[in-house]
């Protein structure tokens, strides 16, 4: 019979000899680590996959060989390193923003967009959050036509996309087509009859075009929804051109 404090013991001496196993190695990060630095990218990805076999949630170690298989164009190895990283617990949130500071670091962020679109081919399971990402990427890079087509593709899927809707508007703005951007932020509003952002662009199209009449009433619910004093210097110098 195995006494209660031996079963303890035992107990205790395997989860050490687990979290031994799955202990970060920092000399084996720290030598990745320099032929990382020196685009060794083939010696740095084989690395990185001992680092990630040493400790399966290490998320550096997948970010970092996902992009060195990426930079070889190997891209069912980048892919398989995904796949491999979230079997392991590794949240695609945390995948994703490691691949974009990468990319930008090392000066290749087009590796980041071509990562993901891969990544979604390969995985359609993943096609919406890849698609949702690259759609407030060319947001944040003010690219109009990326913008667009993601924004098109993710409402494609879910038409009541408010934030889709919203950046399809501001890709048609930046193209000069405003008759299509004020058809949007319309849409916008038909989802969500306070949203701030869409009464504003729609008040503000109004009236920098001169129509003070149509301008006022999206002003004067904007305000209402939250007040400012250049609203209500707008409302109140409009009022004064009827």
């Amino acid at each position: 019979m195995i006494r209660p404090v031996s079963l303890l013991i035992a107990l205790l001496a395997a989860v050490g000899a687990d979290a031994a196993t799955a202990a970060p190695d920092s000399a084996l990060m720290a030598k990745a680590g320099r032929a990382y630095a020196d685009c060794e990218w083939a010696s740095a990805a084989a690395l990185y996959n001992m680092a990630a076999d040493k400790d399966p949630g290490d998320t550096e170690a997948y970010v970092r060989a996902t992009i060195c298989y990426a930079i070889r164009k190997d891209t069912a190895e980048a892919v398989g390193t995904i796949e491999r990283a979230m079997a392991h617990a590794v949240p695609l949130d945390s995948i994703l923003k490691g691949l974009r500071s990468e990319a930008f670091e090392i000066k290749k962020p087009e590796i980041y967009t071509g990562l993901l679109e891969t990544a979604g081919n390969n995985m359609p399971w993943l096609r919406r959050p890849l698609d949702m990402q690259l759609m407030r990427y060319a947001a944040y890079r003010r690219d109009p036509e990326a913008m667009e087509r993601y924004a098109a593709r993710m409402l494609a899927g879910m038409p009541g996309d408010t934030e889709a809707m919203a950046i399809l508007a501001k890709a048609h703005a930046m193209q000069g087509r405003f008759d299509e951007a004020i058809t949007d932020w319309q849409r916008v509003l038909a989802a969500k009859p306070d949203d701030r952002r869409a009464l504003l662009e729609i008040g503000n199209y109004y009236a920098i075009t001169g129509d003070s009449e149509r301008a006022l009433p999206y002003l004067e619910k904007a305000q209402a929804v939250k007040a400012t004093p250049y609203v209500a210097e707008m409302i109140h110098k409009l009022r004064a051109t009827q």
